[in-house]
């Protein structure tokens, strides 16, 4: 049976989602990450571009499109730390959402990584182009340097699962942030 917004499913059916969940398993690297098993749809993360001078914050925003009834998700950020040092992470878009969402104990090696999931457990929608999060950083770089933001499956495997426990494609765009003078 289908859940609806205003029921909770049964401690059977959030047993078989967190199993689904964590069955699955992505293979790493920028662009389109292809993860096993059938597949009938896509989430895009994009990563914004910024321009910022050393010794200021920059933070870099994090948006979604074809966030369709999504249930969970998770992956790893990944950045050179020899331009940007890991401040926060601010603005969170989703319900739930908060910095216990994100673990910073790889940040001084480039790394940020995430995980959430609907605190419904029913699936959740947003709009083309929703406002996820923004990453802030001290941007530590030389002027003229510049830093991929990207996504990747190391160390958090990259995972996006829908309500009807279909695992879904994670299209990417990652974001560069270059130092000026």
């Amino acid at each position: 049976m289908p859940h609806t917004a205003d029921r909770q499913p049964t401690q059977t059916r959030q047993a078989e989602i967190v199993a689904a969940v964590l069955a699955l398993s992505a293979s790493q690297g920028p662009g389109t990450i292809t993860t096993q098993g059938r597949l009938s749809a896509a989430l895009t993360l994009t990563a914004s571009d910024i321009k910022a001078p050393k010794n200021s914050e920059a933070c870099v925003s994090v948006t979604a499109r074809d966030f369709q009834n999504i249930l969970s998700m998770q992956y790893t950020m990944q950045w050179d730390p020899k331009v940007l040092k890991f401040k926060a992470v601010q603005n969170y878009g989703l319900p739930g959402m908060k910095d216990n969402n994100f673990s910073d104990h790889l940040a001084n090696e480039g790394k940020l990584t995430f995980s959430w999931y609907d605190p419904r457990l029913v699936g959740l929608t947003q709009p083309e182009g929703v406002k996820l999060y923004d990453v802030c950083f001290d941007i530590v770089g030389k002027p003229g340097t510049a830093s991929k933001f990207e996504f990747t499956g190391i160390p958090t495997v990259i995972e996006i699962a829908d309500a009807r426990g279909t695992f879904l494609d994670l299209r990417t765009e990652g974001g560069a942030i270059t130092v000026e003078d």
